[in-house]
């Protein structure tokens, strides 16, 4: 009887352990499910001298009065926030898709915007394009 009881917790100890190991990653494992959530733009960089890589004195804080956000829903909608100083701009509606290395923005008024991914986990989004005025950066952090 005694023997039973041993194995019995012994079963139950291995069960419990096995279910606590395989237990789910709480990061997404796919890129569109990392983006996809609310993120706040924090900061922005040029590269002003043309090297084609951003240096430190090239990135800017967005200023505290400034509120842009990007909202990426997992169905592949979204929506992009903007209030300056107290002045809420119209929201703009986009659909968006993203693979390993590239996002694509198209907004619902006609601009579609492709992005590169520098970097995309849980806290921060970066992406970055080239526009005129040379290679552009844009920090978000999760929301």
């Amino acid at each position: 009887m005694k023997k039973n009881l041993i194995l019995n917790i012994l079963f139950a100890s291995l069960f419990v352990c096995t279910i606590v190991a395989c237990k789910r990653n709480a990061e997404p494992d796919t890129t569109a499910g990392k983006i996809a959530g609310t993120w706040k733009l924090t900061k922005t960089a040029t590269d002003d001298n043309g090297s084609g890589v951003i240096e430190n004195y090239e990135m800017h804080a967005v200023p505290s009065i400034q509120d842009y956000q990007l909202l990426f829903r997992s169905d592949g909608s979204g929506v992009s926030t903007n209030t300056y100083d107290g002045v809420k701009s119209p929201d703009l509606t986009f659909i968006w898709q993203s693979n390993a290395d590239q996002l694509l923005v198209a907004y619902k008024a006609n601009d579609t915007i492709s992005y590169f991914l520098v970097n995309v986990n849980s806290k921060e989004l970066v992406l970055s394009n080239t526009v005129a005025q040379g290679l552009q950066w844009y920090y978000y952090t999760k929301h």
